[in-house]
């Protein structure tokens, strides 16, 4: 068993590879737009063949400032939480019949992209989840 000063370094070295910089968080959330997209995701997200936007439009779309006011909001609850996964931004497809695409993209922390995609499979339109 790993002294207490080993678990400790370790659960520093953890925290601090968490805190990534915006732009390695939005690397990989379009990488694995890229996966579900191709169908290489063990999701089922629904997304194979439907149309993705570039890396370039995605991140011009990150850096427009209502869609980096919704990140960094959803970043700092994460980060404030000592980023749990249930609050690390997603990426979430506003109409899941279309692809990613950068008008039917938003932002949501995991959770609310869970609770969306598990409450009301066929339509989103309704809000109030």
């Amino acid at each position: 068993m790993p002294s207490k000063e080993a678990r400790e370094k370790n659960l520093a070295y953890q925290t601090e590879q968490r805190r990534y910089n915006f732009i390695r968080i939005w690397q990989k959330r379009y990488a694995h737009m890229v996966a579900r997209h191709e169908g290489r995701s063990t999701n089922s997200s629904g997304a194979a063949g439907q149309g993705i936007c570039s890396k370039d439009e995605f991140f011009v779309w990150c850096k427009q400032i209502d869609n980096l006011d919704a990140f960094v909001g959803i970043y700092y609850d994460w980060f404030n939480a000592d980023f749990p996964l249930h609050l690390a931004p997603s990426i979430d497809r506003i109409d899941p019949s279309k692809g990613y695409t950068c008008d039917n993209l938003q932002w949501l922390s995991f959770e609310e992209n869970c609770r969306k995609n598990n409450i009301n499979p066929i339509d989103h339109s309704q809000g109030g989840w």
